[in-house]
C-alpha cells in the first residue's frame, strides 16, 4: 500500500512537470498579437534568430543565366532574373525590378503620375516610417533577416480590401545601411522566390570621400570624371587606333612606364548588343567574363573583367547619343596582390564619379534659364535661379524655407552635370552624399533631394523636393549676401 501511494506522488510529480514544459514549449512557438482596433488575434509563429536567417540564405541558389545590376548613386548591387528588367530613373530614387512584358506599363503608369506597383522595388530612404496596423494596412509578422550580412526586419503585411482595391498580401525588408534605409518591397506573393533569390544577392556599396580628387572634364564630348590626387594624367594624342576619335590615360604613382586607365571615345556605328558581347573585345579569349549591367550617370552601361589574360583588365562602356565612351583599366602582372587590390579599389572608386556634363544648345539654355519658386513666407517656400556662365553651361542658386513656425532655411549653390535630359549637382561638403536634380516639365522645375537636411547644409527639416513654378524667363542673384543687403 505504501510501494502504491509513493508510485502515485511520483506519477503525479511527473505529469505536473510535462504539463508545465508543455504550456512553455508552446507559449515559446506560438504567440498571440493584437492587431489595429478592430483586437483581431493573429497567430504567429515564433520569430527566427539571425543564425537561422543567415543560415537559410547561405542555401539559396542561384540560376547561372541570371544579369548582375549595380547602382552606385543608391549603393547597391543585386542579380536579378534574365528574363526580367530593371527600370530606374534618378528622380525617381526607386528601382523597378519586373519581367519585361510588364515593365512599360510600370514606366508609363510612372509619366502619367499613376501608382503601378511592380513584381519587387527597391528604395532608399532617409528616414524609417513607421510599421504597425493601421489604417488600411495590417501587419501580420515582423522577424529579423540578414541582407549582405547587415541586420534588418522583414515584415509580412495585408493590404486590406478599402474602397475599391482589393486586399493583397505584401512582404517589406528594411535595413538600415550607407547612411540610410533600403525598402525592398515585393508586391506579388506569386514572386517569393524570385524575391528571396534576389535578396540573398543584395550588396551594399559604400560611397568614399572624393572631395579632395582631381578633375578631368572634356567638354568635347561632354563627360568628366575624378581621379586620386596622386594620380597622373598622360595625353595621348598619337595612337595607333584609327576607330578612335579621343584617347587619355591616367596612371597611378607606382607605375612609371604607359598608363593604368585608359578613356576611349568611338563612334557609335553598330547595335549595342553586339558591342557589348564579350567574344567582340577579344575573340581568342575565352577568360573575359560574362558582364553585368552598371548604371553609371544613369545611363545603363556594361562592365566585362579579364582576371586570366596576359594582360588582364576591367572594362566599362557608356553610351551617349552618337558616341561610345570605353573605360579600360589595365593589370600588370608583376604588380604585388596590395598594389593589385588597391588599383582595383581605385578603378571601383571612379566609376561613380563619372558624369555626362553636355553643353545646352541656345534654345535648350532659354528655356532652362530663369527664375523659379513656389510657396510664401509663412509656408514652406523656394526660390530656384537659373543662369548661363558659359556657353551652354548653367549655375544655379536655391533658397528654401521651412516656413511658419521656426522658419529654418538653406541654401545651396553650383553648377549643373546633364544627362538624358535631367539635370543633377552632388555634394559632399557637409561628409554625406547630397544629390538635387532638376527636370524641366512645361513651366515647372520638378527638384529632388537624395540626403537628409543636414546632409546638403540645411536647416533642421529642410528640403528642397518640389514643384518650382517660372516666375521670370530672366535669372535674379539671390545669395545669401544679395538678400542682406537688400534688408
Amino acid at each position: 500500500m505504501q510501494k502504491i501511494a509513493v508510485l502515485c506522488v511520483v506519477g503525479t510529480v511527473i505529469l505536473a512537470a510535462l504539463a508545465v514544459a508543455g504550456f512553455f514549449w508552446l507559449n515559446n512557438y506560438i504567440y498571440t498579437e493584437k492587431q489595429g482596433d478592430g483586437g483581431v488575434e493573429v497567430q504567429q509563429e515564433q520569430p527566427q534568430t539571425e543564425n537561422e536567417v543567415m543560415s537559410e540564405q547561405s542555401t539559396v541558389e542561384i540560376p547561372t543565366d541570371w544579369k548582375t545590376y549595380q547602382n552606385t548613386d543608391l549603393g547597391i548591387e543585386l542579380s536579378y532574373p534574365s528574363d526580367w528588367t530593371i527600370l530606374h530613373k534618378a528622380t525617381w530614387k526607386t528601382l523597378y525590378i519586373a519581367p519585361r512584358d510588364r515593365i512599360n506599363i510600370i514606366q508609363q503608369s510612372l509619366l502619367d503620375g499613376i501608382y503601378a506597383p511592380s513584381n519587387i522595388e527597391i528604395e532608399k530612404r532617409s528616414q524609417d516610417s513607421i510599421h504597425k496596423t493601421m489604417g488600411c494596412l495590417r501587419v501580420d509578422k515582423a522577424e529579423p533577416i540578414l541582407v549582405n550580412d547587415v541586420s534588418g526586419t522583414q515584415y509580412h503585411e495585408t493590404f486590406l480590401a478599402c474602397g475599391e482595391n482589393e486586399s493583397r498580401l505584401h512582404i517589406l525588408t528594411v535595413v538600415n545601411a550607407n547612411n540610410g534605409y533600403y525598402h525592398i518591397h515585393l508586391n506579388n506573393v506569386a514572386d517569393e522566390e524570385v524575391y528571396n533569390e534576389v535578396l540573398s544577392t543584395v550588396h551594399f556599396i559604400e560611397r568614399i570621400d572624393t572631395s579632395d580628387w582631381q578633375t578631368y572634364r572634356n567638354d568635347q564630348y561632354g563627360f568628366e570624371f575624378k581621379y586620386p590626387t596622386d594620380w597622373t594624367f598622360v595625353p595621348q594624342e598619337d595612337f595607333s587606333d584609327t576607330s578612335a576619335k579621343l584617347f587619355v590615360g591616367f596612371r597611378h604613382p607606382g607605375n612609371l612606364l604607359g598608363h593604368d586607365i585608359s578613356i576611349i571615345v568611338r563612334d557609335l556605328n553598330q547595335p549595342l548588343n553586339e558591342i557589348y558581347a564579350p567574344s567582340t573585345l577579344e575573340k581568342s579569349d575565352s577568360s573575359i567574363t560574362d558582364g553585368k549591367i552598371l548604371m553609371i550617370a544613369d545611363t545603363k552601361s556594361y562592365y566585362f573583367q579579364d582576371i586570366q589574360g596576359p594582360w588582364p583588365f576591367d572594362k566599362v562602356y557608356i553610351p551617349n547619343k552618337n558616341a561610345l565612351i570605353e573605360i579600360s583599366a589595365f593589370h600588370y602582372k608583376e604588380d604585388s596582390s596590395t598594389q593589385e587590390t588597391k588599383f582595383r579599389e581605385n578603378f571601383q572608386e571612379i566609376l561613380p564619379t563619372f558624369r555626362f556634363n553636355t553643353a545646352l544648345t541656345p534654345g535648350e539654355v532659354n528655356s532652362w534659364k530663369g527664375l523659379y519658386g513656389f510657396g510664401d513666407l509663412e509656408q514652406r517656400s523656394g526660390i530656384l535661379s537659373m543662369s548661363e556662365i558659359r556657353p551652354g553651361i548653367l549655375f544655379f542658386q536655391l533658397d528654401v524655407n521651412r516656413g511658419a513656425p521656426s522658419y529654418n532655411m538653406g541654401y545651396i549653390e553650383g553648377e549643373f552635370t546633364f544627362s538624358n535630359g535631367v539635370a543633377s549637382y552632388e555634394t559632399t561638403e557637409y561628409h554625406d552624399l547630397c544629390r538635387l536634380t532638376f527636370e524641366l516639365r512645361d513651366a515647372k522645375m520638378i527638384v529632388s533631394q537624395t540626403g537628409q537636411d543636414f546632409e546638403c547644409g540645411f536647416g533642421h527639416a529642410v528640403y528642397a523636393d518640389g514643384e518650382y513654378i517660372k516666375k521670370d524667363s530672366e535669372p535674379k542673384d539671390i545669395g545669401p549676401w544679395y538678400r542682406k543687403s537688400k534688408n
